[in-house]
């Protein structure tokens, strides 16, 4: 379905909208982000084609790199952010320490710029699989009101020296991350 003009595709296959060249969203996609007004939108050569969750700065939406074919976890910084010079420069630093990383636990980050139309992004790689927060969560259980964490403990234990890697990566290079106490206080519950 497009987004702009809410036509339905007509063709098996068919990426772009033959009205206004919006890419095609998935109709349940389209609904879950409740009209996100940047799904089907191009920013740069990225057309987005799906949300996937919101931060503090931004939003980080499924794209497609149009002559690439491939798919990147696009950073948009939040449009009322996009006015603050100092915010602006710290999304560029985050962009740029993100870049130098390079860890087997770490997305990669492919660009990141800015459009004509004000709006700032950085591109990484997509890595599908839950998100980490909705792993932990899903663990717990309650049994006669009891919480019972039942994450198995070699699972957990991975999980736990892959964001120490990662970490002592990013800490190797004088980078710090700011939610790093969030994912240590995250992962110590997993060893209770």
């Amino acid at each position: 379905m497009c987004p702009a003009c809410k036509r339905p595709s007509q063709t098996v296959g068919e990426q772009f909208c033959p009205h206004d060249g919006a890419i095609l969203i998935d109709a349940v996609e389209l609904a879950n982000a409740h009209n996100d007004p940047l799904l089907g939108r191009r920013i740069e050569s990225f057309a987005i084609v799906a949300r996937l969750g919101e931060g503090g700065m931004g939003t980080v939406y499924r794209a497609i790199q149009v002559g690439m074919d491939r798919e990147v976890a696009l950073k948009i910084l939040r449009s009322d952010l996009a006015h603050d010079g100092k915010v602006v420069q710290r999304f560029h630093q985050e962009a740029r320490a993100a870049a130098r990383l390079s860890h087997r636990n770490l997305a990669t980050v492919f660009t990141s710029g800015s459009t004509s139309d004000g709006f700032y992004y950085i591109a990484m790689e997509h890595l599908d699989g839950p998100p980490l927060e909705h792993v932990i969560a899903a663990a717990w259980q309650s049994r006669n009101h009891i919480p019972t964490y039942t994450l198995e403990r070699p699972r957990a234990m991975r999980l736990w020296c892959q964001i120490v890697a990662a970490l002592a990566h990013a800490h190797r290079l004088g980078i710090v991350h700011r939610a790093q106490g969030v994912a240590v206080a995250a992962m110590a519950s997993i060893e209770k």
